[in-house]
């Protein structure tokens, strides 16, 4: 039987280490990425209030990850109609692609069907996000509604009170009562729609009591 050499057994040696410093830098990598992605998930969801926010692909298995792996993330936002108590009149649960003023057409839509409740609405207030006279004229068409855009004053620094965007604010809160919406684990959008309608439910059955 013949043994390799001492340059051969080092060249196995240096490359065995190699690897394996390679391997730690990988596992090191993926930590950082993952810190990173939960980062990344604390932000969309305090700054653009994305209600959910899912990690996939390879950053998900140790061994699939590799040194050019990068951190795949799709996201879910919530686009909601209330009434001026704060109660939810309709939700509609989008991809984060789908951008502010398309999300929020679609969610003025599913006022429609709403027969004699949409017959008392006479005026309808947004946020700055949907400025602009082509989506203003363009919600207003089908509504048949007066639209008030509430911008922030443009003179305000830090932290401003806008008028009657705190009424949103106080249903997102309430909503964040049900741990079910927190945690945000389900699948489908319509599911997830679902549960902001049976947590609103739970709310105001809680107020007739």
């Amino acid at each position: 039987m013949l043994l390799p050499s001492a340059t051969t057994m080092q060249g196995y040696i240096a490359t065995a280490l190699r690897r394996q410093q390679q391997q730690t830098h990988v596992q090191q990598r993926r930590k950082q990425g993952l810190a990173l992605a939960h980062q990344a998930a604390s932000i969309l969801r305090q700054g653009f209030g994305v209600s959910r926010v899912v990690l996939f692909g390879s950053a998900l298995s140790p061994t699939a990850f590799h040194e050019t792996s990068d951190l795949d993330i799709a996201v879910q936002e919530r686009h909601g109609v209330v009434d001026t108590l704060g109660l939810v009149m309709a939700v509609v649960v989008t991809a984060a692609s789908v951008g502010d003023r398309d999300g929020r057409k679609q969610v003025l839509q599913t006022l429609h069907p709403m027969g004699v409740a949409m017959a008392r609405i006479d005026l309808v207030w947004m946020d700055g996000g949907c400025c602009g006279v082509q989506f203003i004229q363009g919600t207003m068409a089908p509504l048949g509604r007066i639209v008030e855009v509430m911008q922030r004053p443009k003179e305000a620094k830090g932290f401003v009170l806008v008028k009657k965007r705190w009424i949103v604010e106080r249903t997102l809160g309430w909503l964040r009562w049900s741990r079910r919406l927190v945690q945000d684990d389900e699948q489908r959008p319509e599911n997830a729609e679902a549960m902001v309608k049976m947590a609103m439910i739970r709310i105001m059955v809680r107020r007739l009591a």
